[in-house]
């Protein structure tokens, strides 16, 4: 069975032909701004041809015709991550809240629905997992780049350890392996990539990916579920086949879904259409488990691991889990006397904390320097400490974070680390 034919489960003729014509259009580029980095009314001077994200309310849409975002030095200092703007509606959906949630992004590479979560929950936990250590290593990179520091990342089967954690979590998020067709567009590999029974396969391991998060889910936990696939049987049938199991576990009909496709017959979640709106395919629905919900404060956590020490604004339980990452890497300790505080630590200085840490704000020119791996040199009569000791500055460059450096002398030691120097960037 072909992709288009398959379709026909659930789609009437029209809306077939509607999909297969959106499929040969461009595919349109998305951002998600971290807003305590850069406060929204200032990114919208800087970047005027930028446009609103319909959804998503720190989401903007933009033309790379006129702006790269991709090699701006603003991506560099985790003032954006840029993502899909389908993909970007799924978190949006976890409304902002201080509450402190313990929460699980179960196959988190490489973490974009995970770094709006974070940002959006600054008082929640987060374990953001995936079964794939490489794939691990791209989270961790998005974590210390956008500077989270309520973020464990671990590298594990879940399917394993599940046991461990039952009724644990507030929210779980679960953005599904799958056959990928909703990214048609977006990466024609994966029209030669598709097959039915491939979306089959996936459909079977989703079930069981629902079935373990249901069981860590607490009472009155939510579970959002996503994939980036068309087919029904990926989508409102895994919805359909977990509700069924499950009493306690109902779907949670959303406002915005008026603005997409539900399936009539099982009205589980709903369908982002290209020729809806104009982002890549995906399909959401939000799970609610029964109950009422029991959240307590956590007590902040600092952690040792060979010659780091890491920051985490929250402990979790950490039971039989590969981890990482955890929370914020703070410094490196040498000989147990002198340390060396991290790039990590560094971008975790948001706006509200700058006034609090001695920073110097570089100019286009400094900041090109030290991109570039050199040390800077400051004038003579410039004062950081009264006793002029060698100490660790945090640069800055617009008010945002760029990395410590230690100062010694009027010499500003470069400690970027070794695979961002020399890479190009547009200032």
């Amino acid at each position: 069975m072909d992709f288009l034919s398959s379709l026909k489960n659930y789609l009437n003729e029209d809306l077939i032909k509607k999909l297969k014509n959106c499929l040969e259009s461009k595919n349109i580029r998305g951002l998600f701004l971290n807003h305590l980095k850069m406060p929204k009314n200032t990114f919208l001077n800087k970047f005027p041809l930028i446009k609103q994200h319909p959804y998503v309310e720190n989401g903007f849409i933009f033309d790379d015709n006129i702006y790269d975002f991709n090699k701006h030095i603003y991506h560099e200092l985790g003032v954006y991550y840029l993502q899909e703007p389908s993909a970007m509606i799924v978190s949006s959906l976890i409304k902002p809240s201080t509450r402190p949630y313990k929460i699980l992004d179960l196959c988190s590479a490489p973490g974009g629905k995970l770094i709006q979560i974070a940002i959006n929950q600054p008082n929640a936990t987060i374990i953001a997992n995936d079964i794939s250590f490489k794939r691990c290593q791209a989270i961790i990179e998005n974590v210390e780049r956008l500077g989270l520091n309520n973020v464990i990342v671990t590298n594990n089967d879940f399917s394993k350890i599940y046991n461990q954690y039952l009724n644990y979590f507030d929210i779980i998020i679960l953005d599904a392996p799958c056959s990928g067709s909703g990214m048609f567009r977006k990466d024609s590999k994966m029209i030669d990539d598709w097959s039915y029974n491939k979306v089959l396969k996936f459909a079977n391991e989703q079930k069981q990916l629902l079935d373990i998060a249901y069981k860590m889910l607490a009472k009155g936990g939510k579970i959002l579920y996503s994939t980036c696939s068309y087919s029904y049987e990926e989508d409102e049938e895994v919805i359909a086949y977990i509700l069924n199991k499950y009493n306690d576990l109902k779907h949670v009909m959303l406002d915005i879904s008026k603005n997409f496709y539900v399936d009539k017959i099982n009205p589980y979640g709903f369908h982002i259409f290209p020729f809806i709106f104009s982002g890549e395919g995906h399909y959401i629905a939000l799970l609610s488990k029964d109950g009422e919900q029991s959240l307590s404060d956590l007590p902040k956590g600092e952690i040792k691991k060979d010659d780091y020490v890491y920051l985490i604004n929250h402990s979790i339980k950490i039971t039989n889990l590969n981890i990482l990452r955890y929370g914020i890497k703070y410094k490196k300790i040498f000989n147990n006397k002198d340390f060396a505080l991290t790039y990590h630590y560094s971008h975790s200085f948001n706006l509200d904390k700058l006034s609090n840490v001695y920073h110097i704000n570089l100019d286009i020119e400094q900041l090109n320097k030290y991109m570039k791996g050199e040390s800077l040199k400051l004038s003579e009569n410039t004062k950081i400490n009264q006793d002029n000791t060698p100490c660790f500055v945090l640069l800055t460059y617009d008010d945002v974070a760029v990395s410590y450096a230690k100062l010694n002398g009027n010499i500003l030691k470069n400690c970027l680390p070794k695979y961002l120097k020399n890479k190009k960037y547009v200032f």
